[in-house]
C-alpha cells in the first residue's frame, strides 16, 4: 500500500485539531516503515530511512505528552512537517519503484 493512498495521509493540517494532526502522522508511520523495507535498491539507504522512522512514533508520543502540546503553534507546525515530510518520503518511494525494471 502506498503512503499516498493510505487514509492516514489524506487531510489539510490547517482544519485538523492538533491531536487529529497527531493521529495522522502515527497513521502515517506504518506504510512508510513497509515502503522502506521493500525498497529493493538503494537498501542501505531504505534501511538508514526505516530506522530512523522506527524511532518517530517514540518521539511524537514524547511531544505528545508535554503539557503545552495542544497549545503550541510550534507543536503544530512540527506534525505538519513531519506529515509533509513523510508524503514526500512516499513520491519518493513511488518514483523509485516505477522507474526500476521488474
Amino acid at each position: 500500500m502506498s503512503l499516498r493512498s493510505h487514509p492516514a495521509a489524506a487531510g489539510d493540517g490547517d482544519g485538523e485539531t492538533v491531536d487529529e494532526l497527531l493521529a495522522r502522522v502515527r497513521g502515517m508511520v506504518p506504510p512508510a516503515l513497509g515502503a522502506a523495507g521493500a525498497a529493493e535498491g538503494f537498501s542501505g539507504w531504505w534501511k538508514a530511512i526505516a530506522a530512523k522512522l522506527e524511532t518517530l512514533p517514540t518521539c511524537v508520543s514524547d511531544l505528545s505528552s508535554h503539557p503545552c502540546f495542544a497549545k503550541n503553534a510550534l507543536c503544530r507546525e512540527l506534525l505538519q512537517s513531519v506529515a509533509a515530510t513523510l508524503s514526500e518520503a512516499a513520491a519518493i518511494f513511488r518514483n523509485l519503484t516505477a522507474t526500476m525494471p521488474p
